[in-house]
Order: C-alpha cells, then sequence, then structure tokens
C-alpha cells in the first residue's frame, strides 16, 4: 500500500495543532504546558517516527483492519492510520488523556483509560489486529516483560504488536559515554513526592535495548519477531552514513511480534 501523501500527513497535524487554540494551555504530569507552539514543534520532531510506524502497520497488515494505540497522545499516528482506511481507537493514562487528548476526542476517536502500571486490557473488551506503542515503554516504572505481556493482552488472534522505544545505544549515548558523560536522565533538584513517599519521575527511567525487547516479546508468546533500527530524527550526511555502517548506532528500536492463532 503506497505512503499517505505530504499533504494528508500535513492536515493531520494541522488539525491536531489546531485542537490547542481553543482552550487553555493543559499541563502535562511532568509540568508542561501544552499549548500549540509546543504541540507543532512535537509534530515537527516526531514526524520521521510516525511515518516510519505507519509504513510498518500497513506492511504487516493492510487496512482494513482494527489498530490500538497505546500511548496515543495527541494521536497522529492514528488519525494517519484512520485515513489509511483502518477502524482506530486510542488508550493513554487518565491524566495523559486530560493534557494531550483534545485533537481525539474533536476527531471522534476519544480515547479510554488504560493504565499499563496497573491493569491488563479488559476482558471482554474488543481485541484488535494491530496494537501499537510507540515510545510508551521507556516512560513505565515495570519491567519490559510485564509491559509487554499487558499489551498483548488486546490483541485478537493473530494480531501484531508493535513497538518503539529510544535506543539505548544510538550514536548520541555512544558519543556522550566518550566524553566521559552521563546517558541517564538526571534527576531534578527537588525530589519528586506522591503521598509523602519520593518517587522517579525523570520522563525515561530506564530505556531498553533491542535485545531486551526482542526477549520480552518471546516471553510474552509473540512470534514471527520483527526486529529493526531506525532514525527518528535528522542527521548529518555522516551520521546517516555511519547509521547504515552500524545500525545499532540509529535513534530507535522498533519490534513487532505476532500473537499465534490458538491464543
Amino acid at each position: 500500500m503506497p505512503d499517505l501523501a505530504n499533504s494528508i500527513w500535513a492536515e493531520i497535524e494541522n488539525s491536531v495543532i489546531n485542537a490547542f487554540d481553543r482552550n487553555p494551555p493543559a499541563v502535562d504530569c511532568w509540568g508542561v504546558s501544552i499549548d500549540r507552539h509546543h504541540v507543532a514543534e512535537y509534530c515537527a520532531l516526531h514526524r520521521t517516527r510516525f511515518q516510519h510506524v505507519a509504513r510498518v502497520a500497513t506492511a504487516l497488515l493492510p487496512p482494513p483492519g482494527r489498530v490500538l494505540e497505546a500511548g496515543a497522545a495527541y494521536g497522529i499516528l492514528l488519525l494517519a492510520l484512520r485515513a489509511s482506511g483502518y477502524r482506530v481507537a486510542g488508550a493513554d493514562m487518565a491524566a495523559s488523556i486530560a493534557s494531550y487528548g483534545r485533537p481525539l476526542i474533536a476527531a471522534g476517536v476519544p480515547p479510554r483509560v488504560w493504565d499499563l502500571h496497573q491493569d491488563d486490557w479488559s476482558a471482554g473488551d474488543e481485541l484488535y489486529d494491530i496494537v501499537l506503542a510507540s515510545e510508551v515503554l521507556e516512560h513505565l516504572q515495570i519491567s519490559l516483560h510485564r509491559a509487554v505481556r499487558r499489551l498483548a493482552t488486546a490483541l485478537a488472534p493473530n494480531g501484531w504488536l508493535v513497538v518503539t522505544t529510544p535506543n539505548l545505544y544510538r550514536l548520541e549515548s555512544v558519543v556522550r559515554i566518550a566524553r566521559d558523560r552521563n546517558i541517564a536522565e538526571p534527576f531534578a533538584d527537588c525530589a519528586a513526592l506522591r503521598e509523602g513517599v519520593v518517587v522517579d519521575a525523570r520522563h525515561h527511567p530506564r530505556e531498553p535495548t533491542l535485545t531486551e525487547l526482542k526477549e520480552a516479546f518471546q516471553a510474552a508468546g509473540l512470534t514471527q519477531l520483527r526486529a529493526s533500527y531506525f532514525d527518528s530524527f535528522p542527521h548529518s550526511a555522516r551520521d546517516r552514513l555511519l547509521g547504515r555502517w552500524l545500525p545499532r548506532l540509529r535513534d530507535t528500536c522498533l519490534v513487532a511480534g505476532r500473537k499465534p492463532s490458538g491464543e
């Protein structure tokens, strides 16, 4: 199936950005003000990733089909897949829906609450042919194995789970290590408290490796694994060439796996 035209992607991005014109800025769970300017920067920064994931999804299972995105955020990827002919649904944590969910609600795709820290997909709810979790797992504070198992509970038999995360071994991280710089996200000056208990409030408490992701998919019983690296952000010609020679240095990990038909 051919890619969506750039004009359609631009139309989707504009609709997402414009959804933040009609209300005061929202504030997300990290205290970031979510306004038109912030969303426009986000769209531009992550455009390549969304387009790559959309191509992977359509190659695995062309439309029509049922797609659920966990951690749907602004819904750019979901709206693109809907324009491609899929029937789409979104899910996110309640706090994320309150801050990021306006575009999907305006488009008639209201996200449902799903907290991967605590819950499997609800028994008896609709199952999906494709479940996406793009740049989600690095935000969680549970094991990769548990997170992947929970995502797989929303899959129909023969359905595909597609996950992307930042690559721990990306070129930027390797360069930082070579310069004796820490690649782990720093803590804030003041501890984050929840009901008097210190919690880890970093954006990416733990970024995985491609091998760890593959192991988690296998432990969840997913088969026909497809694993690769890709670049989500613009790079110099030198760095692009280096990425072709050493794909492990690319920005992002992608793993896809299929739920067996007998489950």
